[in-house]
């Protein structure tokens, strides 16, 4: 098994194209708060996402120009045809919370399989068993 069974590509897309859509929404306000930028597994969504965030915390719009805008100025390097493709390609707006519960449920996921992998590495490791044990439960 590899980390990235752990993603929800779409899922992810589809928080962005919705935000993109409508980002004054109530479900909007609730995927704000609750999705980080960790919580994005591929890296044109999480660059989009920290462009959202920081958009939302100075109160400034968010669509698909003022978002494309900021990635623009601050040379991350996210095409404006990405962006707007993630728009194109969201199912529906109405169901922004959703998608932002697979998104946050996936981060949790793959946090959870790291936390274990480190784990049971430190277990491997040579040293007193009890030091050992000790460790890996405190990852866990």
């Amino acid at each position: 098994m590899s980390i990235e069974t752990l993603t929800n590509a779409m899922a992810e897309r589809s928080v962005i194209g919705a935000m993109l859509l409508d980002a004054g929404s109530d479900s909007a306000t609730l995927a704000l708060d609750l999705l980080s930028e960790i919580d994005f597994y591929f890296r044109e969504t999480r660059i989009v996402w920290q462009a959202i965030a920081a958009l939302a915390k100075t109160d400034q719009p968010i669509d698909l120009l003022t978002v494309t805008s900021y990635i623009d100025s601050h040379n991350m390097q996210v095409s404006f045809g990405a962006v707007a493709a993630m728009a194109n390609e969201t199912p529906s707006q109405a169901n922004l919370k959703r998608y932002a519960e697979l998104v946050k449920q996936s981060s949790i996921m793959r946090t959870a399989y790291s936390q274990c992998i480190l784990a049971a590495n430190l277990i491997l490791e040579n040293g007193d068993p009890d030091d050992k044990l000790s460790n890996a439960m405190s990852e866990l």
